[in-house]
């Protein structure tokens, strides 16, 4: 018995399972996307800059999925973590808005390049802080806040790991 057909067998006031109710015309109850676990990152990028970060020697930590402003924090040993912004895609251009270049502008955000699932290239990361990528964003007409961070613009700061030293 799924658990959308016990809820409704024990609550009359209950919607009917998905099948029954396509039937009825009535709406399934929705248990909504699973609760993530704190510090669990859903972003493969995430995953990956983590990994690199340790590999080279900084200190790393995937930020809790409540927190809306960074992904992670990181930082030279012993030195105070900074806030880092990932953005990931399988193909460029990266998307990104005017809100997040702007605050705070020395936030630094590294754009992770994955390719296609059977390349076995490398991914490829790009760190920089907003304040440098500000004026390279392409922003459509019609399009105020969203815009394309295109690969051309970010190739000059490919492995540019120094930023996590203050």
């Amino acid at each position: 018995m799924s658990n959308e057909t016990h809820v409704a067998a024990h609550d009359p006031s209950a919607a009917p399972p998905a099948s029954e109710a396509a039937k009825s015309g009535k709406v399934a109850l929705s248990r909504g996307a699973p609760k993530k676990k704190p510090g669990v990152a859903s972003d493969p990028g995430e995953y990956l800059l983590v990994g690199e970060l340790l590999r080279r020697g900084y200190e790393a930590q995937l930020a809790d999925k409540s927190v809306k402003d960074y992904r992670l924090l990181a930082g030279a040993a012993g030195s105070p973590m900074m806030r880092v912004q990932v953005r990931t895609v399988r193909m460029h251009p990266w998307t990104t808005t005017r809100g997040s270049l702007d605050s705070p502008s020395d936030q630094i955000t590294v754009y992770v390049l994955l390719g296609p699932p059977d390349d076995a290239r490398p991914a490829r990361f790009f760190i920089t802080r907003n304040r440098d990528l500000a004026d390279q964003v392409l922003f459509p007409n019609g399009w105020s806040d969203i815009g394309s961070v295109p690969l051309a613009s970010l190739e000059p700061f490919e492995n540019q790991w120094d930023k996590f030293r203050k």
